[in-house]
């Protein structure tokens, strides 16, 4: 399977879920993401499906509503930097019908600054910001199998 079909079936494997789960915020979060980076942003594209993939195999024992906000708000995050619209959260809170829980947690996670310390306060007290960013380090373990070993000790240090 090539790298593209890759991102093919993840994207199938979160709008099948999404579609059948009746999940709205992430159904509206699938075809921006996809229209304003679609496949040409294959890094970034990837990483919100494979966060929106270990999310879903994770069985969360929460409301769909609960995992609906959850899930459109790991598509909608660390949007690549020369590509955020100076209107980003206008656009959010437009996307999202102003639901308030997504704007929280992407203003939480859009805040990483990993040197501050009340960074990790906010993360500690917004529950979906905390479960997303810690799987983004689980779909991030996941790769570094797959990294030749000089690369992951690297990225490790």
């Amino acid at each position: 399977m090539n790298d593209r079909d890759s991102l093919s079936e993840l994207f199938g494997i979160v709008s099948d879920y999404t579609a059948q789960r009746h999940l709205p915020f992430t159904a509206s979060a699938l075809p921006y993401i996809q229209e304003r980076f679609g496949m040409n942003c294959d890094v970034y594209f990837r990483r919100r499906l494979s966060v929106c993939r270990m999310l879903i195999d994770l069985h969360l024992p929460i409301s769909a509503e609960l995992l609906d906000i959850l899930l459109a708000a790991a598509l909608s995050h660390s949007l690549p930097g020369d590509h955020v619209p100076p209107d980003y959260m206008e656009i959010i809170n437009h996307l999202f019908s102003g639901e308030p829980r997504i704007a929280e947690v992407l203003s939480t996670l859009r805040q990483s600054d990993y040197a501050d310390i009340s960074y990790y306060s906010r993360l500690i007290n917004n529950r979906y910001a905390l479960i997303i960013r810690l799987t983004e380090r689980g779909v991030l373990v996941e790769k570094l199998y797959e990294w030749p070993a000089s690369d992951a000790r690297r990225y490790i240090r």
